[in-house]
């Protein structure tokens, strides 16, 4: 996989987008405020500059999105038969299997078990595109172009960085809506500014976004401050069931299809989860287990102290040092020991030196 440099994206997209006949964006299954968000902004831009782009989503749970995506969310419920030109007409296009496009770009991933079902449009693609900031993971994604780079706090920076010129000369309404969607994915990857990895490059960006439009407050408030009285109902029973290990060192939650039943909730109740727990005393590992599935555990790792990324590597998963997550199957007390073992491990090499 070869990595090109910054100042090559633009021409790479939008020469690639010049030549071909369909063009599919698409992140991470699970998709998160990064990867979402610069789908948006990058099918704004597209379409701005005459180009049909859909992006390709594995579910319609995406109305934790909702503030960024114009209209009702029903009207991209469209057949996936698609129409007699062999457009969509919307927005979004769910995975099915007759489904292939020329162009497929993916954004904030770069492994292919990341991409579930839509890994095989990358296999039928003609041409594929990536930009990243995670660590390079295990089944890279094959493709012609390829940027990651983990020093930017989020993939809507890498893409801020690459169309900054062209996105200024925009149209004001098009312009503050790309830059809505940008500043959102500093927001999701940078947890509001509180993280690690933070620097003068994210907040000059933002500064930029800022002098385009937009309300720093009123996008804050639609990612974090956005609960229903059953998100939170949900969110404190999740807070009441953890429980510490290791001296207190490590804070696990844990959630169950049967407690989003019991709510009335979807998937999207259970986004930046482990934002509850930072900043907790003496703890140094914060785990979530979330059921998805009989048998079936996701798991978000965060740690300011040990690289919780070569911890989710092992189960197929990857991300960030400090945030990281996978999926893992088995019973949840198995689940929950092995994953406890492999912390505490980390944890007494690094108390060692070692």
């Amino acid at each position: 996989m070869v990595m090109e440099h910054l100042k090559q994206i633009h021409d790479a997209i939008v020469g690639s987008c010049q030549t071909v006949g369909s063009i599919a964006i698409m992140s991470h299954v699970n998709p998160d405020g990064d990867g979402f968000s610069v789908s948006l902004a990058l099918q704004c831009y597209l379409r701005a500059k005459g180009f049909s782009a859909h992006i390709v989503i594995d579910d319609w749970d995406i109305i934790q999105f909702g503030n960024l995506i114009y209209g009702d969310i029903d009207q991209w419920h469209t057949p996936l038969t698609g129409n007699e030109d062999g457009s969509y007409g919307s927005k979004f296009v769910l995975i099915h299997p007759d489904l292939q496009y020329d162009l497929v770009i993916v954004l904030d991933c770069n492994s292919m078990e990341r991409l579930g079902k839509r890994d095989e449009l990358v296999v039928k693609a003609k041409k594929t595109i990536l930009l990243d900031h995670h660590i390079l993971e295990h089944q890279p994604i094959p493709c012609d172009f390829c940027y990651i780079r983990t020093n930017h706090v989020s993939v809507g920076v890498i893409f801020f960085l690459a169309f900054r010129k062209e996105i200024e000369e925009l149209e004001p309404k098009i312009r503050k809506y790309i830059a809505d969607c940008i500043y959102s994915s500093i927001l999701n990857d940078t947890n509001n500014f509180t993280n690690a990895n933070v620097d003068t490059e994210c907040f000059e960006v933002s500064a930029c976004l800022t002098k385009w439009g937009i309300t720093p407050k009123l996008l804050y408030q639609n990612m974090f401050q956005n609960h229903s009285p059953a998100e939170i109902n949900f969110i404190g029973e999740t807070l009441f069931r953890s429980q510490t290990y290791f001296e207190g060192r490590i804070f696990v939650m844990y959630s169950t299809l049967e407690m989003l039943k019991k709510y009335g909730l979807g998937k999207e109740a259970l986004s930046n989860m482990t934002r509850w727990a930072q900043g907790i005393q003496s703890v140094d590992v914060v785990i979530y287990l979330r059921e998805q599935g009989e048998g079936s555990y996701r798991v978000s790792l965060r740690s300011p102290i040990i690289d919780v990324n070569r911890i989710a590597s092992i189960y197929g998963g990857g991300g960030h040092k400090s945030a990281s997550g996978c999926t893992i199957l088995g019973s949840y007390q198995l689940v929950l020991e092995d994953l406890l073992g492999r912390i505490k491990e980390s944890l007494n090499t690094l108390d060692q030196g070692t």
